[in-house]
């Protein structure tokens, strides 16, 4: 219990809010790069299937 009211004691504090901002703009950053990095893996994931595909139907 003590943990949870040092907490929200530091959240009341300009100090804690300044804090939960840059917290904030880390977790935003890293899922925007986690975003971008997933896309771009299915995207050459998708693109390799698809020359597979065609090579199949193709018969090379």
């Amino acid at each position: 219990m003590k943990i949870i009211r040092k907490l929200l004691d530091s959240v009341k504090s300009e100090k804690g809010q300044t804090i939960i901002e840059y917290a904030l703009v880390v977790v935003l950053i890293s899922l925007i790069l986690i975003g971008f990095f997933l896309s771009a893996d299915l995207e050459t994931g998708l693109g390799n299937v698809g020359t597979k595909v065609s090579e199949a139907i193709s018969g090379d």
